[in-house]
């Protein structure tokens, strides 16, 4: 059961832990203030941004990698 997540973001070059309790991460979690000011105002239509996601265990060890892509409309 995923209690955590690694969040890959492709707009920093550091990686987060997330709490992921509840069913999984919260997208607020996910996508940071900054992140979604990119998005809304600099990203072109069509453009894509691509989040890797690693679910972890209790003990912080990851047990499945996911890949979450936004892409502006």
């Amino acid at each position: 059961m995923a209690r955590y997540a690694y969040v890959i973001s492709p707009l920093s070059d550091k990686i987060r832990l997330v709490v992921a309790s509840g069913g999984g991460p919260m997208l607020k979690y996910i996508v940071t203030e900054d992140d979604f000011r990119y998005v809304t105002t600099t990203m072109n239509k069509g453009e894509q941004l691509t989040y890797v996601l690693v679910l972890a265990n209790a003990n912080k060890k990851g047990i499945q990698r996911l890949e979450l892509t936004f892409e502006r409309k």
